[in-house]
């Protein structure tokens, strides 16, 4: 079970087996330096690894797109934000990317990004209906 700041569960996470590829997932690495020294430092690392490759290392999307909602969840929309511009900017083509980062814009109250995010979100993947549903939302307010 996922908890809040406050040790309250705030969501269920399920697990099931997949195929990896042998190595660890950056987002594991950013996400302890996230918890110990902040956002800044593990971004920082990121491109630190990034620009020295691996095989052991594995920088998949979706990865880097769970961490954001896990902060999302707990309610640091910050780091969440930070996460999902990481990823936006790492994978440029993917809509899922631009559909979490409008969507932790929205929780932040910062809804012309919200706005913008979601519109790239759709231009991405025009049967994005939650990011049709989230812009409606947004240009109604």
């Amino acid at each position: 079970f996922g908890k809040d700041k406050n040790g309250k569960v705030n969501q269920l996470v399920y697990y099931q087996n997949v195929s990896l590829h042998k190595g660890e997932p950056v987002s594991a690495i950013i996400e302890e330096i996230i918890e110990k020294s902040g956002i800044k430092d593990a971004l920082t690392k990121y491109y630190d690894l990034k620009s020295n490759p691996c095989d052991e290392i594995l920088f998949y999307e979706r990865c880097i797109n769970s961490l954001g909602h896990k902060y999302l969840g707990e309610g640091e929309n910050n780091n969440a934000i930070e996460v999902f511009k990481l990823n936006t900017k790492e994978h440029p083509d993917s809509w899922n990317a631009f559909d979490s980062l409008g969507e932790a814009y929205m929780k932040n109250g910062d809804n012309d990004l919200a706005i913008e995010n979601y519109k790239k979100s759709i231009e991405l993947n025009p049967e994005n209906t939650n990011g049709e549903e989230k812009l409606a939302e947004l240009t109604e307010k």
